[in-house]
């Protein structure tokens, strides 16, 4: 229902003119007061949304019911992790992976209640650099036991990702080279062109490489997120 790909573009459309108070039998069609806002402004307009696909969810009310189907997710920091990801995912055909991004790395504890009440696995994947760090040691003083092996920080998949962002486990000269491959004018690597290189290619039927490199790291981290849920369902 909800397409990740596609925020970017999407707007949100309310009645207005509803009675806040559940009492639709007092409700007219002549109250009626439609607004449309782009997801963008609606999420800058709800900050107590701190998940970055809350206000969708609220504005749907959705719950899943008993019957749903809500697959285990890996967590990450924010939108440009997740569509690097998602773009690995594509290139490495490892489909059977959901990636749920917040909208920063302290942004994710919304997120870990809900799939603590449902009852679902998932996993929580941080920056190694100081931010990060600071982040999972606040996880785990507030949830404790609930989020013990389920937390990690890319210095934990590998130690050559120790200190890193995920972007910084790429290779500079193939980072650079799929940015031109969209952006032909670049002469030097940019990381706001780069994240956004990354989400028009994720829409095309046939993307540009992230290259053999980058894709090997970025293999490493997805197989680490994947087995990690596999044993949780095991």
């Amino acid at each position: 229902m909800i397409n990740p790909e596609w925020l970017e573009g999407t707007y949100v459309v309310r009645n207005e003119g509803l009675p806040s108070d559940n009492a639709p039998d007092t409700y007219t069609a002549a109250q009626s007061r439609i607004s449309l806002t782009k997801y963008r402004e609606f999420v800058s307009s709800n900050p107590s949304s701190v998940h970055f696909f809350q206000p969708i969810l609220d504005v749907l009310e959705y719950r899943p019911s008993n019957l749903e189907m809500v697959p285990a997710v890996a967590m990450v920091e924010g939108k440009n992790d997740y569509y690097t990801l998602a773009l690995a995912i594509k290139q490495t055909n490892m489909n059977a992976l959901h990636i749920l991004p917040g909208s920063g790395s302290g942004t994710l504890d919304s997120m870990i209640r809900l799939y603590t009440a449902w009852g679902r696995p998932f996993v929580i994947l941080l920056d190694s650099d100081g931010e990060g760090k600071k982040q999972k040691r606040r996880y785990e003083a507030i949830f404790g036991p609930i989020i013990a092996g389920r937390i990690f920080e890319l210095g934990d998949i590998d130690p050559a990702f120790l200190s890193k962002e995920l972007e910084n486990i790429l290779s500079a000269s193939e980072s650079l080279a799929f940015q031109k491959a969209v952006y032909k004018s670049s002469t030097k690597l940019d990381k706001k062109t780069f994240n956004r290189s990354i989400q028009e290619q994720l829409l095309s039927n046939s993307p540009a490489s992230l290259g053999p490199s980058s894709l090997a790291s970025l293999k490493k981290v997805l197989i680490f997120l994947s087995d990690t849920l596999d044993s949780m369902n095991s």
